[in-house]
């Protein structure tokens, strides 16, 4: 389409109306070769937003802009695969898995926050939105940044590393018919980053999140033990009225319920270090540095620790604590496999009238 007037020409190209109807049949499906995009970060302004008052304007969505048609309903999941040159999967989205926000405390108003766009199985024109990164990595609690823009939607840190610069292969599947396009990823033209430097940040990216899944599963199982002893023997209930009462179970119940000293390993503090770095890596195209690399050292030190002390937990004050609970006939306390755990979610807040 065009427009000319007042001595300016303004010409506008819709890339998908001159894609769409190649030899597709009208009930089909068609994915659209995207433009490449650029490996652009958002912006890191730590300063207070502006206000909603504020006239702005607007970004095209961050990231890769992703078009397809599908002529009719989709009888099953329509499912996007994201694939590197390797052929490795970096990414999967399915129309039948609704896109949810991590937990994390929103201390401002819910208009700072965007629904979240899901893969859709419908008929008509799509877009979708690929932010170019892997998966967000598994926290034990993620915040929101200061870096926000009204009518957008607040990220959340972590949010996982960005991809390399290169060529991916996107992979449409709808009522079991696959098609694939290229998108090329294309380095930020202001950063001058030798490849070899992105390589070794988005490694670093990989071994932090291995590390921060177990810690996370280990973190919330140790919440699950702790929420089910004050449901079952509530700290303020009477000698008279607890159960068990005896001495031997109520040392036990110390014993689970005591609070670390000050400088015991945790899982919760190797993960702010861990997280930390993370949130440092995808915030600018730059190599890590040898302090990150030593960060990293002591917080897989500490891990070890924290995981050592809480197995030694489960197999002797909890063990027994479950063996008593069995020889009266009661319900053992279980714990979450690992993989299963989850942190609890903090307070979800409230707006003000």
């Amino acid at each position: 389409a065009g427009r000319e007037g007042g001595g300016l020409g303004c010409w506008v190209v819709w890339a998908p109306g001159r894609q769409r109807g190649r030899g597709v049949e009208a009930d089909g499906a068609q994915l659209l070769g995207p433009r490449g995009p650029f490996r652009a970060h958002p912006a890191n302004n730590k300063a207070t937003p502006l206000p909603p008052t504020e006239p702005v304007g607007q970004n095209p969505p961050a990231g890769a802009i992703i078009d397809y048609w599908l002529g009719a309903n989709a009888k099953g999941p329509v499912t996007l695969d994201i694939t590197d040159a390797s052929g490795h999967l970096v990414r999967r989205f399915a129309s039948n898995v609704a896109p949810a926000r991590p937990d994390a405390e929103r201390y401002f108003a819910k208009g700072w926050l965007r629904p979240l766009v899901a893969l859709s199985g419908k008929p008509g024109m799509h877009r979708f939105t690929w932010n170019l990164r892997y998966a967000r990595p598994r926290a034990i609690s993620y915040s929101y940044s200061i870096a926000a823009v009204w009518g957008e939607n607040t990220p959340i840190l972590p949010g996982g590393p960005y991809v390399l610069p290169g060529t991916y292969t996107l992979t449409l599947t709808a009522d079991g018919k696959s098609q694939s396009v290229p998108l090329k990823v294309k380095e930020d033209p202001r950063v001058h980053i030798s490849d070899a430097a992105l390589k070794s940040s988005l490694a670093m990216s990989g071994e932090i999140a291995s590390l921060l899944a177990p810690a996370t599963g280990h973190f919330a199982q140790q919440q699950a033990l702790q929420k089910q002893l004050d449901k079952r023997f509530p700290a303020t209930a009477k000698p008279a009225d607890a159960k068990p009462a005896d001495a031997k179970l109520a040392a036990l119940l110390t014993t689970l319920r005591a609070k670390p000293a000050p400088g015991t390993p945790s899982f919760m503090h190797a993960e702010g270090r861990l997280t930390g770095i993370e949130n440092a890596l995808e915030s600018a195209d730059v190599a890590p540095t040898a302090e990150q690399h030593a960060t990293i050292a002591r917080a897989k030190a500490e891990l070890a620790a924290a995981e050592k002390a809480w197995g030694a937990e489960q197999a002797a004050p909890l063990a027994a604590l479950n063996a008593a609970l069995a020889a009266k006939g009661e319900k053992p306390l279980t714990i979450p496999p690992l993989d299963k755990a989850k942190a609890e979610a903090p307070d979800p807040g409230q707006d003000l009238p």
